[in-house]
């Protein structure tokens, strides 16, 4: 899943998942009938549920089914207390295991944090570990609009890390040349980082945290430190040490990937339903969601991929 996009996730009804208030915002304008599965970009809480109101009223009026959907538990104990439609389906089932893989190149780096530079990432946090590196991205740049790590988060002025955007191979890279990923927030949506460490074969080290990722830990291979720099340090010297295998921190973190896959399959065959077609069974839908090309959902963003739905 490509975040940032609209998702067909059935054709006919037509079926859409969707993650950003843009891109729900372009799916709610869609002529004709369609249901929208849309997910958190960050934990929903009571301060969002305001909100989250607004945007089920808009789809209401717009005869649009809208189903929110969960990637946490927090989020779907309050939603099922409100009696919002939806399931607990992680967005980080989405992740492309077939561009994040175990690939066995040499480690040069103790710890890798996909982070982008905003203050809840916490980047300080990783300040005492040595080989350190950073991929990342956001608004700190030096005038010739390369990332300026540095200047945002003095802190880890010993980390390399990438001046231009990298691309999902580059990343899945630096991942596998690292002994440690880092997942260094307090609160987020699922971060999808956290997943692709692991299905990368790299443990985890992570603070406490809400927002999802934590669904898919698993104690042989991640470690959760107290938010001190010294304890992240710490942790990742222990997990660094103990010479886990890959492929089991891969094929266990897959099995987790896949339980939320089939949530999200079978809970697109009751959207199906509830729009007056026929259910194809969960393995169908998976197979059509999960098994085209790269492994990914069949994406659309630009304007002339949507003018078959038609725009409002």
């Amino acid at each position: 899943m490509l975040f940032g996009g609209l998702y067909v996730l059935w054709e006919d009804p037509l079926v859409i998942g969707c993650w950003g208030r843009r891109e729900l915002r372009t799916a709610l304008n869609l002529q004709g009938p369609v249901s929208v599965l849309y997910w958190p970009a960050w934990l929903w809480s009571a301060r969002t549920l305001p909100d989250l109101i607004r945007w089920r009223w808009i789809a209401f009026q717009r005869g649009k089914p809208l189903h929110f959907m969960r990637s946490a538990v927090s989020e779907d104990r309050m939603l099922r207390r409100l009696g919002f439609p939806g399931t607990l389906a992680s967005s980080n089932c989405h992740v492309n295991e077939g561009t994040f893989r175990i690939t066995h190149e040499p480690k040069r780096y103790d710890a890798v944090y996909i982070a982008q530079m905003q203050p809840f990432k916490r980047m300080h946090l990783a300040a005492q570990v040595q080989k350190l590196y950073f991929v990342t991205y956001g608004p700190c740049r030096t005038p010739d609009g390369q990332n300026d790590l540095h200047r945002f988060e003095p802190a880890v002025r010993h980390a390399d890390f990438n001046r231009t955007w990298a691309s999902f191979d580059q990343i899945a890279s630096v991942i596998n040349q690292s002994r440690v990923g880092l997942a260094l927030s307090a609160v987020e949506g699922g971060m999808l980082a956290s997943v692709e460490y692991m299905l990368c074969g790299v443990p985890q080290v992570s603070t406490p945290c809400q927002g999802g990722r934590e669904l898919f830990f698993d104690e042989r291979f991640v470690r959760v430190a107290s938010p001190d720099p010294s304890a992240v340090a710490r942790a990742v010297a222990d997990l660094a040490s103990r010479e886990i295998d890959p492929e089991l921190v891969r094929s266990a973190t897959l099995e987790k990937v896949n339980e939320h896959r089939m949530k999200l399959c079978t809970y697109v065959c009751k959207v199906i339903e509830q729009a007056g077609g026929k259910s194809p069974g969960a393995e169908r839908v998976y197979e059509r969601v999960f098994t085209g090309e790269g492994g990914s959902v069949q994406w659309f963003r630009k304007l002339d991929a949507l003018e078959s739905y038609g725009i409002a």
